[in-house]
């Protein structure tokens, strides 16, 4: 009876888990705007907002979003010195947490960019804030391209490779627990469905040349890991009381993309750029 009773157990424990799935969903917007989207078009020189919202799509009943780690991307990622594409600077540049001064979470408002209160309860600090690494052509053992990868300072290499391989040391995203919070902490947020969890921006190049970028974040870079499948896992809260949420699953990831459309002008530019080297091979 026994050993049935521990089956019975087990098999519940395993149920928890696979009904602990979650989508990660990027979104785009011309900067300031809030007009969220999966596809933007943007002209050369202009910037654009990103943010990342979580959703549970399982059949339990959370509490609340517990934590995750992830390491966003965006391929096509121009790194040119100087005249390239920049990253937008972080609430107390990438360090700091919920309960920290200067904090290092932002309100879910425009132009406040980092992570979204009240997500920020593993607090960072210099060494190992959040940041921007660009990978030109395979560095850091990147695949081939262009890329830009969010993640702590530190972690310099791509995810699932030497160096990177646990996921862990991405953008940390947690809330504490309700028993047990301390006075100043955020307000514990019970969202299930599109809660925002980062945000970021991104200044265009002046190049007019036709690309798309697409946010992402890889597989091999999303952080709690399972100790059976090796997959990256979202932790909801099954009860107020627990600590790291024992309800869990995989995390699915939708992407979103930005088309850069060259405007009449800088495509007239482009044209006499092509005229003036055709001049020269003659």
């Amino acid at each position: 009876m026994k050993k049935v009773i521990a089956s019975l157990v087990a098999v519940a424990g395993l149920s928890v888990a696979a009904q602990g799935q979650g989508l990660i969903k990027f979104q785009v917007s011309p900067a300031g705007l809030e007009t969220w989207g999966s596809t933007l078009d943007a002209a050369p020189g202009t910037m654009f907002d990103v943010r990342a919202t979580v959703s549970y799509t399982g059949t339990a009943a959370p509490h609340g979003l517990a934590s995750m780690f992830f390491q966003p991307t965006v391929s096509n990622w121009n790194a040119t010195a100087v005249t390239g594409d920049i990253l937008g600077a972080f609430a107390n540049n990438g360090a700091g947490g919920n309960l920290t001064t200067p904090s290092g979470v932002v309100l879910d408002q425009p132009g406040l960019y980092g992570r979204i209160s009240p997500f920020g309860r593993t607090a960072l600090v210099a060494t190992n804030a959040i940041k921007g690494h660009t990978h030109v052509g395979g560095s850091g053992n990147a695949p081939a391209g262009s890329w830009l990868r969010i993640a702590q300072t530190q972690i310099v290499t791509w995810p699932g490779t030497s160096g990177n391989t646990s996921g862990g040391s991405g953008v940390p995203i947690a809330q504490n627990y309700v028993t047990g919070r301390v006075a100043g902490e955020p307000e514990f947020l019970t969202t299930l469905q599109n809660v925002v969890i980062f945000k970021y921006k991104v200044t265009l190049s002046a190049d007019p040349a036709v690309r798309s970028l697409t946010m992402d974040a890889p597989a091999l870079g999303i952080g709690n890991r399972s100790t059976v499948t090796g997959n990256g896992q979202i932790y909801w809260f099954g009860a107020t009381s627990e600590a790291t949420g024992q309800i869990r699953g995989d995390a699915t990831v939708q992407t979103a993309s930005v088309n850069i459309v060259p405007t009449p002008a800088s495509l007239a530019l482009l044209g006499l750029g092509g005229l003036a080297i055709g001049r020269r091979r003659r």
